[in-house]
């Protein structure tokens, strides 16, 4: 009969739509980017050119295009390495054995399960092929980088030709907070900014993986920088003209020795011109500048004095403020594309200045324009230096409450934070609720925690699995503290010593905070847990399920007082589906011990027919076998073990490299021309390492000094 704990369908419906994933349900493990990297020095065309042979020969037909399976490079073996598939020198750890094989580790190389061990689908490889696999990754070096950096050496090719970035809506509002912060309060900026913004009607920075890649320029954009610049420098020429004034010209007065704001002499005004546009254009004004492309002469300081000696000061400061923050040079990165100097290497790489390099700097990793220590540091000091490079660079890991902003969006944008899901209230939901309010306010605040663990982790010192195995509490809300089951609020400031800690044993780091585990509804779902963990966190790919799954999925019988795991398991175990859920399942089920809203549980409710009381409740099984997902002998009892095995797994160190690269660069990454950028990234990843380096090894990569500049 149908399970009568009404609902379930419903809500294992919505994870199997919800789920990118499971093409044809057709078990894969590699990422489908591919590259054309050399065999390592130990198996260049002995040991793997044998089991290049094999694989080539049993495999190639369906992990290749339109084939059932997801797309492999058999030509390059890193890829086996970067996708998880083997350990390097351990093949009774390497998914790809346990695959073949069914491999325990304990019987004998002959011996194989056949029931579980369904790769290739044509029928067990003979001991000769099987064993020419296992060799080769037997006498792998074990310190095998999943990225094959080949050369370091600087080359025109290793750096892509990117055009100006336009700021990202959030760096955009930082810079104008920052902006009007050197002569208004901070708070008294944010209000401003704010309310500019919220009338104008400028599109989100959506349709890339990090919001930061989106450059998208229309005339929505147009319209509505238009709007916020007007409304922004009405409501600043209306009460703040004289603070910000005085406060611009003092941060360079010059020869401007009595700031008058009566009668504001030439002098005054031309610094208050150089100081205000100067800053809002993160680099000095062109008075006479001859560029390098058209050799035309262009003095900015007289185009912006006719605006600001228009009217009154009052209505000169506002002519000035509108056209600086609705100029090209405000709006976009423009790096001094005009003014930079060529390298020697040729290619259209160039060079870029100490006010260019500062200004990347900040944007990359404070999200917001350069502060006075990093403008001073590009005035006095050539930051394409090493030396001066480094003194920036050491500022701005220094600057821990800037680095904070552009955190947060990262681990916003890679957990896919804007996807947390609404609450949906019914009866039923009501009842387990337990007088815990589920609004958009809880949800903020669910949000806001995943993101300051994942920055205070980052700045504190901590490690990769930190991230995985933190306790510390960092919630404030009444309610979310109440989920977690703490009294006491997380401080405003502490350190490891002074935090707040969650009860023993019930949680460990970002994949058991309730941001990640509430699915909307009452009740809970292992589908798109395990999606998202798979997807987002390891980065394997997923297809889209056969066309009639969810109709068979809802008409699929499931006995009475089935717990949630069993009701799952039992739908997704037809032959059509078992395959790819095998690779799925275990990383939802693993996480069974927290309900829908993200309490912590140890038996789940069992509702009568019409879902009004509970009738009975079942033991929580969170116990999961990951073997067909890491690898022989990977097991969890709990949460906390599982999320310390997705901690430890290559899959997700690669899968961070990869993201945090991206971000950084705010540009896709190629594994082949990358590769070397990628391998230090996650050299940065072992658990001795700490994650404020990933931010160091990013920035000293030569690509951020440069720029190619293609006509």
């Amino acid at each position: 009969m149908r399970i009568q704990n009404f609902g379930v369908g419903f809500a294992l419906s919505m994870g199997l739509t919800a789920v990118i994933g499971l093409s044809g349900c057709t078990p894969f493990y590699a990422n489908q980017s591919t590259s054309s990297i050399s065999s390592p020095e130990s198996t260049p065309d002995g040991l793997f050119g044998a089991a290049q042979a094999v694989l080539k020969a049993n495999c190639v037909a369906c992990h290749s295009t339109g084939g059932t399976g997801t797309p492999m490079d058999f030509s390059n073996p890193h890829e086996f390495i970067n996708s998880g598939l083997i350990v390097p020198g351990s093949p009774r750890s390497s998914k790809l054995i346990f695959r073949l094989k069914n491999f325990n580790g304990s019987a004998s190389l002959n011996q194989a399960a056949s029931t579980s061990a369904n790769m290739p689908p044509a029928g067990q490889l003979t001991e000769a092929q099987f064993n020419a696999i296992y060799t080769w990754i037997l006498e792998m070096p074990a310190d095998a980088s999943p990225f094959q950096c080949v050369s370091e050496t600087l080359t025109p090719a290793k750096i892509p030709a990117a055009n100006a970035k336009r700021l990202s809506l959030r760096q955009y509002r930082n810079t104008l907070i920052d902006l009007l912060s050197h002569g208004v309060s901070n708070s008294v900026a944010t209000t401003l900014v704010d309310a500019a913004m919220a009338t104008a009607n400028l599109p989100s920075d959506t349709g890339t993986t990090f919001s930061r890649e989106n450059n998208a320029f229309n005339d929505d954009h147009a319209s509505g920088f238009f709007e916020v610049a007007t409304d922004l420098s009405d409501a600043i020429s209306v009460n703040h003209t004289g603070a910000l004034v005085t406060a611009f010209i003092q941060l360079n007065p010059g020869a401007c020795t009595n700031i008058d704001l009566n009668n504001l002499s030439t002098t005054c005004r031309n610094q208050l011109i150089r100081n205000f546009a100067g800053r809002a254009f993160r680099r000095p004004l062109r008075e006479g500048t001859v560029t390098n492309i058209d050799s035309q002469t262009i003095n900015e300081l007289t185009a912006l004095a006719t605006d600001l000696n228009t009217g009154s000061l009052q209505v000169g400061f506002n002519n000035l403020v509108f056209r600086t923050i609705l100029s090209p040079h405000f709006i976009y990165q423009l790096e001094d594309q005009d003014l930079a100097v060529p390298h020697a290497l040729g290619q259209g790489l160039h060079r870029l200045n100490s006010y260019a390099i500062a200004s990347r700097l900040s944007y990359r990793f404070w999200n917001t324009m350069p502060d006075s220590t990093l403008w001073n540091l590009a005035r006095t000091t050539d930051l394409s230096t090493d030396t001066g490079y480094l003194a920036a660079l050491n500022h701005v890991i220094e600057r821990k409450d800037k680095l904070d902003n552009a955190l947060r969006e990262y681990y916003y944008d890679w957990l896919r934070l804007d996807r947390t899901p609404r609450f949906s209230p019914n009866p039923r939901f009501n009842v387990l609720a337990n007088n815990i309010q589920f609004n958009d306010s809880l949800r903020a605040a669910m949000i806001a925690e995943i993101e300051e663990l994942g920055s205070f982790t980052t700045t504190s010192g901590g490690s990769f699995a930190d991230l995985f195995l933190t306790n510390i509490s960092f919630a404030r809300s009444n309610h979310l503290m109440s989920i977690y089951g703490v009294q006491t609020p997380a401080p405003a400031s502490f350190n490891s010593t002074t935090a707040v800690r969650l009860p023993a044993g019930e949680r460990a780091g970002l994949l058991t905070r309730a941001a990640l585990l509430i699915s909307g509804s009452e009740i809970a779902s292992p589908i798109l847990r395990g999606a998202h963990l798979r997807k987002d966190i390891l980065c394997l790919n997923l297809g889209a399920p056969p066309a009639t799954a969810l109709e068979e999925f809802d008409n699929i019988q499931v006995p009475v007082n089935s717990s949630l795991r069993q009701s799952v398991h039992i739908k997704t175990s037809g032959a059509a589906c078992v395959s790819c859920h095998n690779l799925l399942n275990p990383l939802g089920f693993g996480l069974s011990n927290f309900d829908a809203f993200g309490r912590h549980i140890l038996q789940e409710p069992i509702f009568n027919a019409d879902g009004t009381a509970i009738r009975t409740t079942v033991t929580v099984d969170a116990k999961v076998d990951l073997s067909p997902i890491f690898g022989p002998g990977v097991k969890a009892d709990n949460p906390t073990q599982l999320s310390r095995s997705i901690a430890s797994q290559q899959t997700a160190k690669v899968c961070f490299a990869e993201k945090f690269m991206t971000y950084s660069f705010a540009r896709p990454t190629d594994r082949n021309r990358d590769a070397c950028r990628l391998e230090k990234i996650y050299n940065n990843l072992g658990d001795d390492a700490q994650l404020i380096d990933v931010i160091r090894t990013t920035a000293l990569d030569p690509e951020f000094r440069l720029r190619k500049i293609v006509p």
